[in-house]
Order: structure tokens, then sequence, then C-alpha cells
């Protein structure tokens, strides 16, 4: 019986300590770096904002296969991944890439 109790303890335990969803660690607000009126927002519904001054654009994003970046569409196509602590964007155009390095805002 004590053997059987333990067994459930344990079993309870353990499912409880999934893995965590790789795509959280992505979620919440980032500014440009020294910047605070431009950056990224990223939420939880697979959606997110890059805001302006004088404007914003929504974009949807999608975990790539690895775990290590979002690929957003919206207004193009661009990548979201860290460099240490920096999220580091990098987006396309038909003649060069643009990075842009964000930090979590505070």
């Amino acid at each position: 019986m004590r053997n059987c109790f333990i067994a459930v303890i344990a079993f309870i335990f353990l499912s409880g300590c999934g893995e965590k969803d790789p795509a959280q660690k992505f979620l919440g607000r980032y500014n440009w770096v020294g910047q605070t009126d431009k950056g990224i927002v990223i939420s939880e519904d697979k959606t997110g904002l890059l805001f302006f001054p004088d404007n914003q654009r929504e974009f949807t994003w999608d975990l790539n296969s690895d775990g290590e970046a979002l690929n957003c569409q919206g207004f193009g196509d661009f990548t979201l991944s860290f460099d240490g602590s920096f999220l580091v964007g990098k987006f396309n155009s038909k003649t060069k890439t643009t990075t842009i390095r964000y930090e979590r805002a505070k």
C-alpha cells in the first residue's frame, strides 16, 4: 500500500514537471535598444505588433521547427531570435536584410 501511494505521488509530481512551451520565452514587450517609443509586442495568441511613434503594424507568428526562432508574417516575412538577452529581428527586403536588436521592456 505504501509503495502504491509513493508511486501515485511520484506520478503526479513528474507529470506536473513537463517541459515548458519554448514559445513562452518570446512573449512580452521589447523596445529597440535605447529607445522606448519603438518596439515589438509578442502575444500568446500568435499575434504581434511592431510599434513606432507614428504608426503600428500587426503580424502573426509561428515557432520554427527547432524552437529557437519565430517566423513572422504580416507586412513582410521576418524572423525573431535571441542573441544572449537581446531579441534580434531580421527583416528581409528585395535588396537587403535589416537587423534590429530589442531589449525586454522594464
